[in-house]
């Protein structure tokens, strides 16, 4: 059998062995792996892998079989519904460690996943396709630094795209209606998870609300892949759902930056008023991400949900304000509730006092 030569190439997880049938490819790969990325180092042959391939050019024969096999359609100018060849083929790095990791990409609409073409140790000797990770994951598993990690992973997410502001809140909901994915969140289930009777939480956007929706969608099949509630008004963009590079390079050429949604209004949808002397009423709440890292809050008035986030002792201070305002906290509600809904009073205040106090 040929020689098989290792080597060790450092990876965040440990090192990674790379076999080679003879020291000049070898000291090549090794050389390449330096010279780009990272450190590489030489080891002894290792005699007993021989009773797992009969020689480094049988197992490459046997991965190239299998790689041309995933993208053969890909290859004959076909639209491959699962796989085609990575957009980084062409590049050095890759052309590097192509004869032992040949990478197939996974197509999906809301991720890009990269499997390679591996060796199943066992009887039959099989080659198989590894479980999808992550683009990022993988080009960071052969030492590619952080910057051109992002770069490739913005030019996969964002290939086939286009960027659309969704402001009605029925087309609002239809978008959140999603399985499982990146895109799902607390506010995608099925109207039986809410105590909502039947109205989807997140109809408080939209419309005349002062928050809509940004996507992202493939321009072939119009399926999003990416969403963020934006504030049009003050060019404020909230948390990014699905491919989020692809979104966030979006978010960005359109002007919007991350914020806060403090003060913003929201679509006030009475659910049923509960039958108490305290006049407490039963409204829709979506589950409102924070700026940082936490929930918002809303108080209502007549007609709207003004939305309270600035966390910290400000969140206190403006709380501490309403109740001095308003003899009670009762019109206060955290939007934390995955059930869609928020128990409160209604505030007897104008929109340009509840402003001044949010303002606080």
């Amino acid at each position: 059998m040929s020689e098989l030569i290792k080597v060790t190439v450092n990876r965040c997880e440990g090192d990674y062995p790379v076999f080679l049938s003879n020291a000049a490819d070898a000291r090549e790969v090794a050389r390449r792996f330096a010279d780009l990325y990272y450190s590489a180092t030489f080891s002894i042959p290792i005699p007993r892998l021989s009773g797992l391939v009969p020689s480094v050019d049988v197992l490459q024969d046997q991965r190239e079989q299998r790689w041309l096999q995933a993208t053969s359609d890909h290859r004959s100018g076909v639209e491959d519904p699962y796989f085609r060849i990575p957009d980084f083929f062409d590049e050095d790095w890759y052309q590097a460690i192509h004869p032992v990791a040949l990478a197939v990409q996974r197509n999906s609409d809301n991720a890009i996943a990269i499997s390679t073409v591996d060796y199943k140790k066992g009887k039959t000797g099989n080659m198989r396709l590894t479980p999808p990770q992550t683009l990022g994951r993988f080009l960071r598993s052969w030492g590619m630094p952080d910057d051109v990690v992002e770069r490739y992973v913005i030019k996969s997410q964002s290939a086939g795209i286009e960027a659309v502001l969704v402001e009605s809140s029925e087309a609002i909901a239809a978008v959140y209606r999603v399985g499982r994915g990146p895109l799902h969140s607390c506010m995608s289930y099925s109207m039986s998870h809410y105590d909502t009777d039947g109205i989807a939480p997140v109809l408080a956007y939209g419309g005349k609300s002062d928050i809509k929706l940004f996507v992202i969608r493939l321009k072939e099949s119009g399926n999003v892949v990416g969403r963020a509630l934006v504030w049009p008004d003050k060019m404020i963009h909230g948390r990014i759902y699905g491919r989020d590079k692809a979104c966030q390079q979006a978010l960005t050429e359109a002007g919007y930056t991350r914020g806060s949604f403090h003060g913003a209004k929201l679509n006030k949808i009475p659910i049923k008023r509960l039958p108490r002397k305290d006049d407490l009423q039963k409204v829709v709440v979506p589950y409102i991400d924070g700026l940082l890292n936490r929930y918002a809050y809303v108080i209502a008035s007549k007609d709207w949900l003004h939305v309270i986030d600035t966390g910290g002792s400000r969140t206190d201070r403006i709380l501490h304000a309403i109740n001095k305002t308003t003899n009670t906290y009762d019109n206060v509600f955290p939007a934390s509730n995955v059930n869609g809904i928020g128990t409160m009073k209604e505030v007897d205040l104008d929109d340009s006092k509840i402003e001044e106090i949010l303002a606080a």
